[in-house]
């Protein structure tokens, strides 16, 4: 009820300001979450919008998990804490607001309400008892369907589709060359590198599953291949019994480091995870594991060559947490061979 209320009184209309989309001046967006995956997924929007307004001042509102992503980033964002004091010193600051945000929150219709945008294209949220399409009505445009488009191109479903300049789905991370001096020591010049990230923050392969793939893909070249693995303790579960393997756990590192090895590997091998989006930025030969029938299509890896994505003989149910299994053994380890031999490898 008090929730309702709330609705009532802070998000009962949409912004009546105007806004000429040929000549927008400022533009905040609110991230799809705070995950690093969802943050590389967006930075191809803000390229879009960046491309499409060079002088605009484009702001994202942050997070510390993802403040990495946007920070020094080449498209030049500025970064916003969503909180009440800023909302209150910086009204009618900005004009449009893209909200990618998954729901409606108090402190986020709080937030809209205080900075008084001119125009808010809101992208579909999850339906709550006391906040939902009904009770909250702060935005001129509210974009559905989300689940039927690779998320790096949501722009393209609102009014702004008409005047982009660029609708690329190229992915767009701060530099990581600094970090080169500092991996280096990881990478063995005279080995096939392979990043291996089994396991994400909600998921994870079946260790024995992944090792029985492995040697299948790898047999009768086990001495050219270098594995490395991220640092955390299910690591070890999915380290090969065959000493002519060389296998790596890395030590714990930041995400540019980490970053950097990635663009830096012969071939990427990832659970559903941010790995599959750095992957895909520095179009890394990758192997992708996703738990449905087929790859969500908003996360989805971006197509090009060398790029598989892997499903399950019988699919997980709809966001699905845990261990991920019942891949086709032998199809997967060919694919993975596949992707080597295309890429020349040997």
């Amino acid at each position: 009820m008090i929730k309702r209320l709330f609705a009532k009184i802070f998000a009962s209309k949409p912004p009546h300001g105007k806004i000429d989309f040929t000549d927008v001046q400022s533009i905040l967006v609110n991230p799809i979450g705070s995950a690093v995956g969802d943050a590389i997924v967006l930075t191809a929007a803000l390229g879009q919008l960046r491309f499409t307004y060079p002088r605009a001042k484009i702001g994202v509102i942050s997070h510390p998990r993802n403040e990495f992503i946007f920070k020094n980033n080449p498209l030049n964002v500025e970064l916003v804490k969503q909180s009440i004091f800023y909302a209150l010193t910086h009204r009618n600051k900005w004009q449009l607001f893209l909200d990618c945000s998954p729901r409606f929150t108090t402190k986020g219709i709080l937030f809209s309400f205080l900075l008084n945008f001119s125009y808010v294209i809101c992208f579909e949220k999850e339906i709550k008892k006391s906040y939902n399409t009904s009770t909250v009505k702060n935005y001129n445009e509210y974009i559905s369907q989300l689940d039927h488009i690779h998320l790096s191109q949501l722009l393209t479903l609102t009014s702004l589709n008409q005047y982009l300049r660029d609708q690329s789905t190229k992915y767009r991370l701060p530099s990581v060359e600094k970090e080169e001096g500092n991996i280096n020591q990881f990478i063995k010049k005279d080995k096939l590198n392979v990043m291996v990230c089994p396991f994400g923050s909600t998921r994870q392969l079946d260790p024995q599953e992944f090792k029985t793939i492995m040697k299948r893909a790898l047999e009768g070249n086990e001495g050219k291949f270098h594995l490395m693995f991220p640092q955390g303790h299910q690591s070890t579960l999915y380290l090969l019994s065959d000493a002519n393997i060389t296998q790596t756990i890395l030590p714990r590192q930041t995400l540019a480091q980490w970053f950097c090895l990635i663009s830096k590997a012969d071939l990427v091998i990832a659970v559903d995870s941010a790995a599959v989006h750095v992957a895909c930025t520095y179009q890394r030969p990758l192997v992708a594991f996703y738990g449905g029938k087929r790859p969500s299509i908003q996360f989805a890896p971006l197509p090009y060559m060398g790029s598989f994505a892997i499903t399950p003989i019988h699919p997980m149910p709809k966001n699905f947490n845990g261990i991920m299994k019942g891949y086709d053994l032998q199809n997967t380890a060919a694919k993975i061979k596949n992707v080597v031999l295309q890429k020349q490898l040997f």
